[in-house]
């Protein structure tokens, strides 16, 4: 909240925007009820953003929509609009999907997690490594802008196709055991958080909030964190992917 420039607020809500907003995106089966909670967060998002925008055009400070605001010359407010959306639905369930596959994917090797808790400088590397492994967007959609052709097939102009993230940061070609989870393996660019112009503006948030502050703590508070062999964790989603659950123990 503080990050966006709201005004102070139950965390709660914001995570109920962030999921309505991101399942409207994704609601390629048109379900009805999913498309009213998702138009009814991003109404919620506007009334938000109204409550504040005086007060940030008479007493600008570092948020990010007081930065947009103050802008020379200044966002129409429809792009401010669209952006802090963006913003809430990616800036938080992004994060959380990376936090559960990093946690996942060193409880499920426990040589490579004692190796990271061994060595603190390692947690940057095992973050890239989480996303590559289970990206948190898993496909998105684009429009082919011209006629070109890729590994032998034609795209048409116009044709809308589904990119998937998930599948590249799998590739054989480019990753060796690209279905294995490597906390050391050498470092090389991924399609995590994008690229070019569609590189993520979060990316360095991201990586500094789940790979050095929230994972290192959450394993520095629960002591011998461990998964439970009676209930395996679920791995779910197609444009955003992630744990849905991840059971585990620790000690007191």
């Amino acid at each position: 909240m503080a990050m966006i420039g709201f005004r102070v607020m139950p965390w709660q809500t914001l995570a109920e925007w962030s999921q309505a907003l991101i399942d409207g995106a994704g609601n390629y089966a048109a379900d009805a009820e999913i498309e009213r909670k998702a138009m009814q967060a991003s109404a919620d998002v506007d009334a938000a953003i109204d409550a504040v925008l005086d007060d940030l055009r008479s007493q600008p400070n570092p948020s990010i929509l007081s930065s947009m605001v103050n802008a020379d010359p200044s966002m129409p407010i429809e792009g401010i609009r669209a952006n802090i959306k963006v913003i809430i639905g990616g800036g938080l369930n992004e994060p959380r999907d990376a936090i559960l596959t990093l946690v996942l994917g060193l409880l499920e090797n426990p040589a490579q997690k004692d190796g990271v808790l061994a060595k603190p400088e390692l947690w940057p590397a095992a973050l890239e490594e989480a996303v590559r492994w289970i990206s948190p967007i898993g496909m998105y959609p684009r429009r082919v802008t011209r006629d070109v052709e890729l590994s032998g097939t034609t795209l048409p102009q116009d044709l809308q196709i589904g990119l998937c993230v998930g599948a590249a940061n799998r590739d054989g070609s480019r990753f060796v055991e690209p279905d294995r989870f490597d906390v050391t393996r050498p470092k090389q660019s991924h399609l995590a958080f994008g690229a070019g112009p569609h590189f993520c503006a979060g990316t360095w948030v991201s990586r500094l909030t789940v790979g050095k502050i929230v994972a290192p703590m959450l394993f520095a508070r629960l002591r011998n964190l461990r998964l439970r062999a009676e209930a395996p964790p679920v791995v779910r989603g197609w444009v955003f992917r992630g744990p849905v659950t991840l059971p585990v123990r620790w000690d007191a």
